[in-house]
């Protein structure tokens, strides 16, 4: 009895343990952490709360400025911006040779470092994220965003994007958001944040304390949230409160006036002791970073001059100065408050500690350069390529399907046609149709003229099922988000007159200009991986269960989602889902190559398939030897004859 009562207790420790979450013990007094600050100046400690905006694209490159402000103004970190992994390594590691203390750095990374740099990953936006049933999916996208994170060098990851976005005209959350249920934007946070953190990356939840009810953009203005605290503690506050109480490392502070809380004219939660204080630490207990957001962002700049309004932010309960416009007028601000004892020292050295805490956790209690030997191949690999096309399939959303259209069965009883309406050229959705069937193709511009829309419309009246591809879609029009009243005129009557399945590759709110379609995918992104996922999913090379993360309209409500059948035909895929390395195939891309120098055959396909995936198909050379550059395709015909190379009969 004694045993079972000691193991029941010990289940119960656990199990309350796990509803607490994890303590990632981000900030702990340490030797290194006494050391440093008990040898550093005023102005060094006033230089280590600000993180300064670096660019390694050459449009923009900024080295210089940067290096200048590290040497004179003892800045303690960057947040890179646009460039590309090698240029931004080589950035980092000479700015480390000239910092006295590792720079931490940061980067919005939201859908993964591709968010800001070319030759990378992009795992999608946090709204297909929000489609998806599955959050260990989500969680393995965080730790391999982590892990990317890492090996660039950069310490923290501004994301996820806690806010819920609760108003479908928000021009600037929207599809960064995992959706409208705070349960749900809770949960999928949490797996994100805790993905990075396992990796030793600094999550930051963001914009607090909640930017998704607004319906203006901080970048551009100070937007107004008009709710009651009961309404803010019940909602925006929740997925907040959740991540706070399970070690999240950081916080954004939002541009975002909220009367409420502070009636101050023109002063955003970031400027707002009220807000970065009172709630924020007081009484919601977050022990972490407070990291204001951009202080160049119209939200603040426009009401307060440059310097004063890092100086605010600073009062207001930050730790960390996020993209100053000028950073000597804001030393000189917070150094003359420090002086005439508007700013207690200790105030600037608590926050210098919890810097240096955090530095030592993400390993920066020395420095490391970046290596950028096989760098691209690193923030490449196979296996996260796999992970991104997981995620992309796990999103795609069947909202209606009548008579269990989807998948199509059979394929012989219909003269089919694709209209990718906004594509100038092939999309990959087009590209992927063709290798489940013989497809006629169609694309026009979101702006054509009524002519060549009615010339189309006629085109389409021969044809028995017509799938319309909507591309280029905007998430921030409100109105009708990219769509042209030319376009939303063309699909409607498409839908009175043809068999239609409509897919959007865009904000889902577009889709409330088509409430009555019986056959609609929301593919979210106009990216490739989601548009082959989503025609893998309408011929049943994959099986689409998604659900809406937010409401279309009553016909389209949150939750929304068609689960089709089992897999009906192969999908394509890469050869990691099957247990076998990308690698392995080089070797037939030389063999093929050699035999059409050797003159063996002109061109080929190969097709390689395991347990009903395809994981390798290519075309190779020409169709004959003449030289008239009639490429192989893969959607060639052949006809096989059988030859008999051994001239006799088998027994």
């Amino acid at each position: 009895m004694k045993r079972f009562l000691v193991v029941l207790l010990n289940l119960c420790l656990a199990f309350s343990a796990f509803a607490q979450g994890k303590d990632y013990k981000i900030f702990q007094p340490s030797t290194w952490v006494d050391s440093a600050i008990a040898n550093m100046t005023v102005e060094e400690k006033i230089g280590q709360l600000f993180m300064v905006a670096a660019f390694s694209d050459p449009e923009k490159y900024n080295y210089d400025d940067v290096a200048e402000l590290v040497r004179d103004y003892h800045i303690g970190g960057v947040i890179f911006f646009k460039g590309s992994p090698v240029r931004q390594a080589n950035f980092l590691n000479r700015l480390n040779e000239n910092s006295k203390l590792p720079l931490l750095v940061g980067m919005d990374a939201e859908w993964g470092l591709a968010m800001r740099l070319d030759s990378t990953i992009n795992f999608g936006y946090q709204m297909p994220m929000g489609a998806i049933d599955n959050d260990s999916l989500i969680y393995k996208m965080g730790r391999e965003m982590g892990r990317e994170c890492r090996r660039l060098g950069v310490n923290v990851s501004f994301s996820p994007v806690v806010d819920i976005n609760n108003n479908p005209l928000n021009p600037v959350i929207n599809l960064r958001s995992f959706g409208e249920n705070k349960d749900a934007v809770s949960r999928k946070a949490l797996a994100y944040m805790r993905g990075l953190q396992d990796e030793h990356v600094v999550a930051v939840a963001k914009h607090f304390p909640g930017h998704g009810d607004t319906e203006t953009d901080s970048h551009l203005d100070l937007p107004v949230l008009n709710q009651s605290r009961e309404r803010l503690d019940t909602m925006e506050l929740v997925p907040f409160k959740y991540l706070f109480n399970r070690g999240v490392g950081g916080v954004m502070t939002a541009h975002l006036q909220i009367p409420s809380y502070d009636t101050t004219l023109h002063t955003g939660a970031s400027l707002s002791p009220e807000i970065s204080t009172i709630l924020l630490r007081d009484k919601m207990n977050f022990k972490g970073l407070a990291f204001s957001d951009a202080l160049n962002m119209k939200g603040v700049s426009k009401y307060c001059a440059a310097g004063e309004v890092d100086l605010k932010a600073l009062m207001a309960g930050n730790d960390i100065l996020l993209y100053s416009e000028d950073i000597p007028k804001a030393f000189e601000y917070i150094k003359n408050a420090i002086d005439s004892g508007c700013i207690d020292i200790e105030y600037i050295n608590s926050r210098v500690r919890k810097i240096l805490e955090t530095k030592q956790w993400v390993g920066l209690s020395h420095c490391q350069y970046v290596n950028t030997d096989n760098l691209y191949e690193d923030l490449n690999e196979p296996s996260a390529l796999l992970l991104k096309q997981q995620l992309a399939e796990s999103a795609i959303t069947v909202i209606k399907n009548k008579d269990n259209l989807l998948p199509f069965k059979d394929l012989g009883a219909m003269k089919m046609a694709s209209v990718a309406i906004g594509a100038k050229e092939t999309p990959p959705f087009q590209e992927m149709l063709h290798l489940y069937n013989r497809i006629s193709d169609f694309k026009i511009d979101m702006n054509a003229d009524s002519p060549v829309w009615q010339k189309l419309s006629d085109t389409l009246a021969h044809f028995d099922m017509v799938i319309i591809s909507l591309h280029k879609l905007s998430n921030k029009n409100t109105a009708t988000y990219g769509l042209s009243q030319k376009a939303i005129d063309f699909i409607d009557s498409m839908n009175k007159r043809n068999k239609c399945v409509l897919v959007s590759f865009g904000s889902p709110y577009a889709l409330s200009r088509f409430p009555n379609f019986d056959h609609i995918v929301c593919a979210y992104q106009d990216e490739a991986g989601f548009q082959k996922a989503a025609a893998e999913a309408v011929f049943g090379g994959i099986r689409a269960h998604g659900h809406l993360p937010v409401t279309i309209c009553a016909n389209y409500p949150y939750g929304a989602g068609v689960i089709t059948p089992p897999p009906i035909r192969m999908k394509y895929s890469l050869p990691e889902e099957v247990g076998m390395p990308s690698a392995a195939f080089d070797k037939i891309d030389l063999i093929a190559q050699s035999a059409i120098r050797l003159h063996a055959f002109p061109g080929c396909e190969v097709l390689v398939a395991k347990d009903g995936k395809v994981i390798y198909y290519k075309a190779f050379g020409d169709a004959t030897y003449d030289n008239a550059n009639n490429f192989v395709d893969r959607q060639d015909l052949y006809d096989i004859n059988y030859v008999n190379l051994f001239n006799h009969s088998p027994d």
